[in-house]
């Protein structure tokens, strides 16, 4: 109806996944260089999460067609229905991958399964089983599917499986009662929204395929508008867009402006999203479709040593600690003391017994400290150094430090932006006031054993900065916060997040409340 009117060829804003409009976007590109190579690696179960409408069907038809281009033989089975029993489940593949399904029990289909996958591996062919929206599959299925990934060889896996669906597939696949099929996962990646550059870009490619005049046919407030209301994904994106142009026609507006795309948002009972992106002064590189996997390959292997080296690392700082775990023993002494201590002043006589009290408390306490001092792990602290300190005022303090720098913040749901923390320096060898109006004699309380001075931070890459600062909530794991920043996670980024980080001793325990830099990767 529009296309006449604002001269376009075809409609560029339909929902379905046409790969001629295909937007290359950094996240859909990483999205589909590991799912290439993880196929061509044969690492068997991988796992693709994202929001409702933010490009995984589109991705996964790209990979079909990478496959198919290399080899027509490849072969593809695009599972889709959720309702299937478990009896049927075979002979649904067995028809996508056009084998006969005349079978009586599941055994004779697991045979005639293998002996085809082995048949295609002499012939160096790829076998795909696609599994989209497998968060509605019921864990029963899901099961069936990870028997089906066990068919393999000493060397590799025979048929390769992508798991895709919504975020929470993560959770379903983190239950104990699938535990066996987490395991088996080799490759994970989470698709994040577009943020306003891809979504100014994503728009105006589609309007440039579907023949749009050089004049702008969206006013950038109204693709500014249109990111708020759709949040970057850009399944909404297509439909806000579409009834835009419908609406404009309609009232013979020859531009969309921000007045019409929030008219077409009220309609579809759209609400802006809270977005805490700056805005950005630097135009986006234009899309291309991904390279070669060859350099992403080497990088991932790079990546699979250092993580194996880290789980030795880690194995053995947890032995270290299990050896000066003897803290389930201190309630069988404490509570037998508190016991004596109340004994000792409610009894009778007890004003002349309390000089013997002290007595007693002093040597248990002396006793307390020493063990604490055998069974505490930390390195012996180190020397302090004779100079003395320069007197640095609070504002100096302040004064000399960096400036926090613009950074790119994801969108709404993806972490707490804080504000940077000003610390006050307090001079080597100065006593806290708390600590030094006391009257107390000295031998009343003994000093703990001295703990190991903090870490200090590495500098950043050339080049790199703080891309935010995030606060760990309830619930919170360093690998959550990394998948919901970054859409992945992998030895490298580790590596970078301890280098800024010095507070974190342990990647595995991290505290509510604690703040968490982030760089640009």
């Amino acid at each position: 109806m529009y296309k006449d009117f604002y001269g376009l060829t075809e409609q560029p804003f339909n929902i379905t996944p046409d790969s001629k409009f295909l937007y290359w976007s950094p996240k859909h590109q990483d999205a589909f260089r590991h799912l290439v190579y993880s196929i061509q690696n044969k690492k068997g179960l991988i796992l693709l999460t994202g929001e409702v409408g933010t490009g995984k069907t589109t991705v996964l038809n790209a990979v079909v067609e990478h496959f198919k281009a290399l080899d027509p033989q490849n072969r593809v089975a695009f599972l889709v229905h959720s309702k299937l029993k478990e009896s049927d489940l075979f002979r649904y593949i067995f028809s996508e991958f056009g084998l006969e399904v005349q079978r009586q029990v599941k055994s004779e289909y697991i045979v005639t399964l293998r002996n085809f996958l082995l048949q295609n591996r002499e012939e160096r062919r790829y076998i795909l089983l696609i599994v989209d929206e497998a968060q509605n599959f019921s864990r029963s299925l899901l099961e069936e599917i990870r028997l089906i990934s066990n068919i393999e060889t000493p060397k590799e896996k025979l048929i390769q499986i992508i798991l895709a669906g919504q975020p929470q597939l993560r959770k379903i696949i983190d239950s104990p009662a699938l535990y066996q099929l987490k395991q088996r996962i080799g490759i994970s990646y989470n698709i994040l929204p577009l943020n306003y550059l891809e979504t100014r870009s994503y728009i105006q490619k589609r309007l440039q395929i579907a023949g749009a005049k050089e004049e702008p046919l969206f006013l950038p407030e109204a693709m500014e508008a249109v990111y708020h209301y759709s949040g970057g994904i850009p399944r909404v994106i297509n439909i806000l867009c579409d009834n835009a142009l419908l609406f404009g026609c309609a009232t013979q507006q020859a531009q969309i402006g921000p007045a019409i795309i929030a008219q077409v948002a009220e309609s579809m009972h759209l609400r802006q999203k809270k977005v805490l992106q700056p805005a950005a002064t630097t135009e986006p590189s234009p899309p291309q479709p991904p390279e070669p996997v060859d350099s992403f390959i080497i990088h991932q292997a790079r990546g699979d040593m250092d993580r194996a080296a880290r789980r030795i690392k880690r194995g053995a700082t947890r032995r270290i600690k299990r050896k000066g775990s003897y803290w389930y023993l201190l309630p069988l002494g404490v509570i037998p003391l508190v016991l004596f201590l109340a004994w000792l002043f409610l009894s009778p006589g007890a004003a002349s017994m309390r000089d013997q009290g002290r007595q007693i408390m002093h040597s248990l306490q002396t006793a307390f400290s020493g063990w604490f001092a055998l069974t505490r792990t930390d390195p012996p602290p180190s020397t302090p150094s004779p100079i003395t300190p320069k007197e640095e005022s609070p504002q100096e303090v302040v004064q000399e430090r960096p400036l926090p720098q613009p950074v790119d913040v994801p969108p709404a749901g993806q972490g707490e932006v804080v504000d940077p923390v000003v610390e006050t320096l307090t001079p080597a060898g100065a006593i806290p006031t708390s600590a030094a109006s006391g009257d107390a004699p000295a031998d009343e309380a003994l000093p703990w054993p001295a703990s190991a001075p903090a870490r200090e931070a590495s500098p950043l890459p050339e080049g790199g900065r703080i891309k935010k600062v995030v606060t760990v909530q309830e619930g919170d794991t360093l690998t959550d916060i990394l998948l919901r920043e970054y859409g992945e996670y992998d030895a490298t980024l580790l590596d970078l997040i301890e280098r800024v980080n010095p507070q974190i001793v342990d990647i595995n325990l991290i505290t509510v409340g604690q703040q968490i830099r982030l760089p640009e990767r």
